[in-house]
């Protein structure tokens, strides 16, 4: 496993003060209680978290159950619970997670097992203060939100990103910091319920080395990802599988930088150029798989603009079909790729100078230096179309329906924003449970849900000191574990 790196995950765990009352009980069992033992518990510290003031830790000791759930309120909201949380072991940290900052709460413990429920509180927690980088960090949003969290990655100062969750009224509930410079890039919940985020400062295609880090819910770094050497390990997306909660495998881009000529305003020049390796490690670090790009796409391919400088190919999202292989998109080639995952077969092809579908019903006969690609439970492809290409330049989030054997795109449903937004760069499309669409117009710094329809149901807009965009801007539904949006 790759090293961790800046000391991150290497912070003592000191709690800070919490107000805390009635921090034991023991069940009362009544004299014809059955002879199953009621289940026990006991609060042996309490604080807030020192990697996120939004949070609660809490170090409980348990017997004789097997579950809990914490249910917890201010004073003016109706309570909230948190998902069971299993207690296999006589001692286990807990966590109460989005909260909002400087605000006091009643919260009491429900806990079960074979010998029935037993309760402890009512008491009083108090979160911490927001950090002062995040105090001016919102989303004003506008028109009915729809609950859930927007997860998103923000530079914050010029050595400090963060992953950041905003709930539905587009404050601050949950965060991270990382004291590295860079932008982020891509920040996911991943299927365990932890999170990943890119850490450096490359584009896909710089002399500057990165990694992917994955924390826990509560901030601790769990492992780190880098591409195998000498590769530069890219920050567009990183696929983790698992089996179970355990991590079967992790997927994403690498590349190395080759001197190539291309044509410049006076004449041909040289220039260093990125070319992509998609690269599959085990859960210790070696390499499984790999698909060297190059044996798909040369410096001819390279259709989008802007040209000549960067890197030929810009993988800039990658994710998986019903049947396991990887669909990638390739932003700089205006191509979007079905590679089988176990022999590395080229199964099709879809937009670019290869492309080997007849786009149908689309007025604007395709999509140009798309983002955010990813497959639907009923195999319709949906991206963020950036619209290099069009005429005039205007962004839309677009689906299509494929029909792989006949080779045609059909597009089936596609969201143009009103005013029109040009995103030069990034963005994302994020299909929602409700049938809603999430976009986030990361260039602009805009995110809007919207049904199928094309109405919009409502829309945020970004305010940040330290940026005016993000790469994606992502739906989810619990801070605790991962559910489908």
């Amino acid at each position: 496993m790759p090293a961790r790196r800046d000391g991150e995950n290497m912070r003592p765990r000191t709690y800070l003060p919490l107000v805390v009352s009635v921090c034991y009980l023991v069940g009362c069992r009544s004299a014809d209680a059955p002879p199953i033992p009621v289940p026990e518990l006991a609060v042996l510290s309490a604080g807030t978290n020192p990697l996120n003031q939004l949070s609660a830790l809490f170090e409980v000791r348990a017997s004789h159950a097997d579950s809990l759930r914490i249910t917890y309120s201010t004073s003016d909201a109706r309570p909230d619970t948190t998902p069971a949380f299993r207690l296999n072991s006589s001692v286990r940290s807990l966590a109460l997670l989005g909260l909002r900052p400087s605000t006091r709460y009643s919260a009491s413990f429900a806990i079960y097992g074979p010998g029935g429920q037993s309760t402890l509180g009512p008491f009083e927690i108090t979160s911490g203060v927001l950090p002062a980088a995040l105090a001016n960090v919102k989303l004003t949003v506008t028109g009915t939100p729809t609950g859930g969290y927007l997860l998103t990655a923000l530079p914050i100062a010029a050595s400090a990103v963060a992953l950041v969750a905003f709930d539905s009224a587009g404050d601050v509930r949950w965060y991270r910091f990382f004291d590295v410079a860079g932008t982020g890039n891509d920040a996911e919940q991943q299927q365990n319920g932890d999170f990943t985020m890119f850490l450096g400062t490359t584009r896909g295609f710089d002399d500057t080395r990165g990694n992917f880090v994955q924390v826990t819910p509560t901030g601790e770094i769990v492992r780190t990802f880098v591409a195998p050497e000498p590769l530069y390990t890219d920050g567009h997306e990183l696929l983790l599988s698992f089996r179970d909660s355990t991590l079967a495998a992790s997927t994403f881009f690498g590349y190395d930088r080759r001197t190539m000529t291309v044509a410049g305003p006076s004449g041909p020049i040289d220039e260093i150029l990125g070319v992509h390796t998609i690269v599959r490690l085990r859960p210790d670090g070696s390499e499984a798989w790999r698909f060297p790009v190059d044996q798909l796409l040369s410096l001819n391919d390279w259709i989008e603009p802007p040209p000549t400088t960067g890197d030929i190919d810009h993988p800039n999202s990658l994710t998986v079909d019903s049947a396991g292989n990887y669909v990638v998109s390739f932003r700089n080639a205006g191509e979007i790729t079905s590679i089988d995952s176990s022999t590395g077969r080229v199964l099709w092809r879809l937009g670019g100078t290869h492309n080997e579908f007849e786009f149908v019903g689309d007025p604007l006969g395709g999509f140009s230096a798309q983002h955010y690609v990813r497959v639907l439970p009923n195999g319709h492809l949906l991206l963020f179309d950036n619209g290099w290409r069009h005429q005039p330049q205007e962004s839309r989030a677009v689906e299509y329906a494929l029909d792989v054997k006949n080779r045609r795109a059909t597009m089936v449903w596609q969201f143009h924003h009103s005013p029109p937004f040009f995103c030069a760069f990034v963005g994302s499309a994020q299909r929602l449970k409700n049938g809603n669409t999430l976009i986030g117009w990361g260039y602009v710094g805009v995110v809007s849900e919207v049904d199928s329809h094309g109405n919009t149901i409502w829309e945020g807009t970004l305010t940040s000191p330290a940026t005016a965009s993000f790469y994606r801007m992502l739906k989810l539904p619990s801070l605790y574990r991962y559910e489908i949006p």
